[in-house]
């Protein structure tokens, strides 16, 4: 099935081990990173997890392309126990039923969740098909990376603890449902085509998500959001003669999550691209500029962190208006030093094509940049009820240059009645230019927080029991498959919660996942999935 991976799994017999997992006792052949995991093992511990980990990323699964990975987890849940059920649906979403240990077969099942896709970010400069190119991890210290791309710790790192956890022979547990969804960082889009009865049986109870990326954090609910893209006419004439056509490129900018870093305030390419073009000195003073195109962002639920674009300029004023986009440049550096803790990078040079047929007029060009000003970026609102938890955000997340002019925008809030105020202003704006907003995919409801639970509070009990701490019971301003999926078994009344490793820099090539943390987790979900079924 993986003759081009090399997968060769198989059983060995168990040993006793602490609950760190310190003797493995699953054998994964890797293709490449065997001394990533003897590394990994001989200072960590915690084997099974980083070897399911390891093996995972070893599968190409950006969002859209993850049959392979859809067969790694149907092949690998196989080898969790000799009675174990591994089913798929149309979509892709995976289910890997696992028996009760003897004595505990009328116990609710707990389901452990994680999704199988990931953010394919790369690195300005760097080449990588994330359809077929291997992940080049490393350890760096105590933290895993690798080079120029984004991990896929978000959330390889919750699919790994899954596996390892229905794994560990000296788990005393009631039924384990894994369930692993694809396409969520398109917009939960395999969680939304659950159906009742398929995946998931009646016996489902306690449904503990493995995607948050904060350690020591105990989620309880989540916003909902809508996804919206601008389709605004722009009109073209024939390029003139005399006029000089540059290239723009912004990059190297800090991105991030338009959840969970939206209240950071990271810049946003896109928005300093308009600002280059339209508010330096030599635009302001009636210089004429004619985009010929633009496009920036890679995924609705990143912010942008590189842009490029193309500009024609009188030849007489080239200079002039290259020198004051500079000077623009350089004033947003200090406006946003505190924040942009890599370097944001500018680069202006001769287009590739020093004579284009055609550009957009420059009325055009004025109403596009405008266009892209009028859409908010950031924070809308905060939480009357939870402190520092952003209620209503809005995310400029994607612009491209076609036929039309493109922009692709995503909304979050816990509140249904804001989503719907934030999209009413998107179809405005588009209206104003002559376009039209498109509804992308399913806007997504929020999940509620029931915090007197059981599963809530043995969460909580739990976790100061084996961290000797006090976790930080949470609300998330992003978006987790919990709401969808409990919506898809409304018999089954489940519970929930979201926890997970410490996951920094999520969807940028900066991302980490913090080796230590995952191990403590481990730790953690093991005793917690003992307790749910005595």
């Amino acid at each position: 099935l993986f003759s081009s991976l090399s997968f060769i799994f198989k059983l060995q017999r168990r040993v006793k081990t602490k609950r760190t997992q310190k003797a493995g006792t699953m054998s994964i052949k890797l293709e490449r990173n065997q001394k990533l995991l003897a590394e990994l093992k001989s200072k960590f511990g915690c084997e099974d997890v980083f070897r399911w980990f390891i093996s995972l990323n070893e599968v190409p699964r950006p969002s859209y392309h993850t049959e392979n990975a859809t067969a790694w987890a149907l092949e690998s849940g196989k080898l969790l126990h000799p009675q174990a059920v591994c089913k798929r649906d149309a979509r892709g979403n995976v289910s890997i039923h696992v028996p009760a240990t003897a004595g505990l077969e009328g116990k609710p099942a707990v389901v452990l969740q994680a999704h199988l896709d990931m953010v394919p970010t790369v690195a300005a400069g760097k080449v990588f098909n994330f359809e077929k190119d291997q992940l080049d991890m490393f350890l760096d210290g105590k933290l895993l990376r690798a080079h120029g791309t984004t991990l896929g710790g978000d959330d390889g790192s919750g699919v790994a603890a899954c596996m390892a956890l229905a794994g560990d022979k000296n788990l005393k547990h009631g039924p384990i449902e894994i369930l692993f969804t694809v396409d969520e960082e398109v917009g939960l889009e395999g969680a939304v085509e659950l159906k009742e009865g398929e995946l998931l049986t009646e016996k489902a109870k306690y449904l503990i998500n493995v995607d948050s990326e904060d350690f020591g954090e105990i989620c309880l609910s989540c916003a909902g959001s809508a996804l919206r893209k601008l389709l605004l006419p722009m009109h073209r004439s024939p390029a003139p003669a005399g006029w000089r056509h540059l290239k723009v490129e912004l990059s190297s900018f800090v991105g991030g999550h338009t959840g969970v870093d939206i209240h950071l305030c990271h810049a946003n390419a896109l928005k300093w691209m308009v600002l280059l073009l339209s508010e330096n000195e030599e635009a302001l003073a009636g210089t004429a500029y004619r985009l010929t195109s633009f496009a920036g962002g890679n995924a609705h639920n990143a912010v942008p962190s590189h842009c490029v674009a193309t500009v024609l300029v009188p030849e007489a004023k080239a200079d002039a208006f290259t020198k004051a986009m500079h000077m623009i440049f350089e004033s947003l550096m200090l406006r946003w030093k505190c924040i942009e803790k890599k370097t944001p990078q500018l680069k202006v040079e001769p287009a590739a094509e020093a004579k284009p047929k055609e550009a957009l007029t420059f009325s055009a060009t004025r109403a596009a940049c405008n266009a892209i000003l009028a859409v908010h970026h950031g924070v809308w609102t905060w939480s009357d009820s939870i402190d520092s938890l952003v209620e209503t955000s809005e995310s400029l997340s994607m612009v491209q240059l076609k036929e039309k002019l493109e922009l692709t925008i995503f909304a979050r809030s816990s509140h249904s009645t804001a989503l719907s105020t934030v999209t009413a202003h998107l179809e405005n704006i588009a209206a104003i230019y002559g376009g039209v907003c498109v509804k992308e995919g399913t806007d997504m409801c929020g999940w509620p927080a029931e915090p007197e639970s059981k599963l809530a509070k043995t969460a909580v009990s739990v976790f100061k029991d084996v961290v000797k701490q006090e976790p930080k019971v949470t609300s998330i301003h992003a978006g987790l498959e919990c709401g969808v999926i409990m919506g898809k078994f409304p018999k089954n009344q489940m519970e929930a919660i979201s926890v997970g490793p410490t996951v920094k820099n999520p969807h940028t090539p900066d991302e980490f996942l913090d080796v230590e943390s995952t191990v403590h987790l481990y730790q953690y979900l093991a005793k917690l999935v003992e307790k749910l079924s005595e």
